[in-house]
């Protein structure tokens, strides 16, 4: 089996990261797990339902191919939302992404039990006929729409992470290791589409198992990297809170922070980095992550942010800036661009810039 390999390295990292004790892992190990476990499972569920292999029944070869539909379905938003998780982007109902997964499972459970049960011929015959048109459907278009869709996603997850790095590295991974785990899993899903589906050439497929190994591998060093430095973080803020001085420093911080950013409105200044204000208020980068994340609960571009944000508004409802454009004001109040100011105003006010001015303004 040319993916013996793949899948029995997949399967001991998905078993390790889902069986890790919470102390030593996160949320996103978790989610890691099961993004392994499904490659793991609908592989495996592949070539058992494909090959004939002695001992294993009709039956159960089918309803294996059935789960390996179902499986497949679920790799695209387990790939989306640990990326979510790498950029450190907070998600709710992630559940809600695996809504085609679970309705694929369902249609293919209860078909295939009444399809075994029934004796009536025109309904086994109709349950048959859902059985063989949803999975071809979820194969054929909703697979490729799934991860052309979270793909993009992914890789706007990834864009976003990248210009918040360049003001905060604090406690961060490498924009460049999302990008590799993104370009990754697209040669990793073209290559294995065209194996299994007896494309590649015989000479090609031994290296398709090496780079399948490696790059689950690949993957699996990202989330040890992101775990020290998580555990980096936290012992440093354990750290400054064991610390006797603790209240004062913080205390002394946020004197300086709210003052200097009232006074000399830092922010519009779109290149600022978190290391600057650092500097400007007389402490260093780590103190001041620490800082804005327990005192404000977010990170410094959305802190930094909710005040460009403000100033825009004010600027939308002005006279003095009756005329200038959209993308003049987004420039003004401290923005690189229209697009990710009109982005981040609609998110957060509800409406877009324009119609904010329109609605509210004199």
């Amino acid at each position: 089996m040319t993916l013996l390999i793949p899948v029995l390295i997949a399967f001991i990292l998905a078993m390790f990261f889902l069986l890790i004790p919470k102390s030593n892992g996160n949320t996103g190990t978790k989610i890691l797990g099961f993004y392994f476990l499904n490659w793991t499972l609908a592989i495996a569920s592949f070539f058992l339902s494909t090959e004939k292999l002695n001992g294993i029944p009709t039956g159960l070869s089918e309803l294996l191919m059935l789960f390996f539909f179902v499986f497949i379905l679920a790799v695209p938003p387990l790939l989306y939302l640990y990326i979510l998780f790498l950029a450190k982007t907070t998600f709710n109902n992630g559940i809600k992404h695996f809504v085609l997964a679970i309705l694929l499972l369902l249609i293919n459970v209860f078909s295939f039990i009444y399809m075994n049960t029934k004796k009536n011929l025109f309904m086994k015959e109709l349950a048959e006929d859902l059985l063989t048109y949803s999975n071809y459907l979820a194969l054929l278009f909703v697979f490729p729409l799934l991860n052309l869709y979270y793909i993009y996603r992914s890789y706007s997850v990834y864009r976003r992470y990248k210009e918040e790095y360049k003001l905060d590295t604090t406690y961060k991974i490498q924009p460049s290791q999302i990008q590799y785990f993104i370009l990754g899993y697209v040669l990793f899903f073209l290559l294995m589409v065209l194996t299994l589906l007896g494309l590649v050439p015989k000479f090609l497929k031994v290296s398709f198992e090496l780079y399948s190994s490696i790059y689950f591998i690949y993957v699996a060093y990202i989330n040890r990297t992101q775990v020290q430095l998580k555990n980096k973080e936290q012992n440093f803020h354990n750290e400054i809170k064991d610390s006797t001085q603790f209240d004062a420093l913080f205390n002394d911080l946020d004197q300086k922070l709210s003052s200097y950013i009232v006074d000399e409105k830092p922010y519009l200044n779109a290149s600022l980095s978190l290391n600057e204000l650092a500097k400007k208020i007389g402490t260093n980068e780590k103190y001041l992550s620490i800082f804005i994340n327990t005192r404000y609960g977010v990170n410094f571009a959305t802190f930094i942010n909710s005040y460009r944000l403000e100033e825009a508004k004010k600027m939308l409802l002005s006279n003095d800036f009756k005329q200038y454009t959209i993308e003049s004001i987004a420039n003004k109040s401290g923005f690189n661009s229209k697009s990710s100011f009109n982005s981040l105003f609609k998110k957060q006010v509800g409406m877009t810039p324009t119609d904010f001015k329109n609605t509210k303004g004199a």
